[in-house]
């Protein structure tokens, strides 16, 4: 079950449209998608980094990511022709609110917690 689109849908939906005064409800914000894009320039010819990569995408959003390729050598980044530049993952709908609803119930509150334990170290 996502809460967070339940959540939305029963009552940010409703607190949108009466406190602003919006006439039409399409125009309410929603989420369409999110992307994970991870940049590879900084990765030139070692294959390990990028296998780290896509697999922590992989464990990220439970599918397979794209990856994309240079179709031309650029110089300023120098990068050759057919090397991989960037991976990406597109999540839409039931996916989208899953991800979200893991990040907002599971990572965030554990990242605050390491956070305070490295500052009191600190």
């Amino acid at each position: 079950m996502i809460y967070l689109n339940i959540w939305y849908n029963n009552i940010i939906r409703f607190d949108l449209l009466y406190k602003i005064n919006i006439l039409n409800s399409h125009s309410l914000p929603h989420i369409n998608k999110i992307v994970i894009n991870s940049n590879l320039n900084f990765v030139n010819a070692n294959h390990l980094d990028v296998l780290r990569l896509i697999t922590i995408i992989m464990l990220i959003t439970g599918q397979k990511p794209v990856l994309n390729k240079i179709y031309k050598s650029l110089n300023f980044i120098k990068n050759q022709k057919n090397s991989y530049i960037n991976i990406k993952k597109t999540l839409r709908k039931k996916l989208a609110f899953e991800l979200l609803n893991t990040l907002v119930l599971f990572v965030i509150p554990n990242l605050i917690k390491l956070l305070k334990q490295l500052l009191k170290l600190l």
